[in-house]
């Protein structure tokens, strides 16, 4: 957000059907509304996926030294494979896509088989996160920023 603030912004042209940011305090705004949700919902995510591996295993610190070590080594590589790999080759959008289903896989294979019961609650929002993701995908506006 500092680098924004400090950041000289060119001057809006006009005429142009580009999306302009006018001041300092337009592109702090949309930094914050752009980040903050991923942030906040990375730091709440974190500490809720290292309960989850202590179930399995039992010693704190083991358990969370692990979850930490996968946590580094995907914010390591996310960032070289979308920049190397899949940037240049699918571009953008369909990037998203592909990191997109990437959570999901993620996801799937970290819940224990047992919730995936659609007599039990968890089972039913499963199926429901499930269905939204595929109307996600079924109606995202491909080709529209390309």
């Amino acid at each position: 957000l500092v680098s924004y603030l400090l950041f000289p912004l060119p001057l809006p042209q006009s005429g142009t059907q580009a999306f302009d940011i006018e001041s300092s305090l337009q592109a702090a705004w949309l930094s914050l509304a752009l980040m903050f949700p991923v942030a906040f919902l990375s730091g709440v995510s974190l500490p809720m996926v290292i309960t989850c591996v202590q179930r399995k295993i039992p010693n704190r610190m083991n358990a969370a030294g692990l979850t930490m070590l996968f946590n580094t080594a995907g914010a390591a590589i996310g960032p070289l494979l979308a920049g190397f790999v899949f940037l240049p080759s699918v571009g953008f959008q369909s990037s998203l896509i592909i990191a997109a289903a990437g959570y999901v896989g993620l996801a799937i294979f970290a819940t224990e088989r047992s919730n995936w019961s659609f007599h039990e609650r968890s089972g039913r929002l499963f199926l429901l996160l499930g269905l939204v993701f595929l109307l996600a995908i079924a109606f995202f506006p491909y080709h529209r920023a390309e």
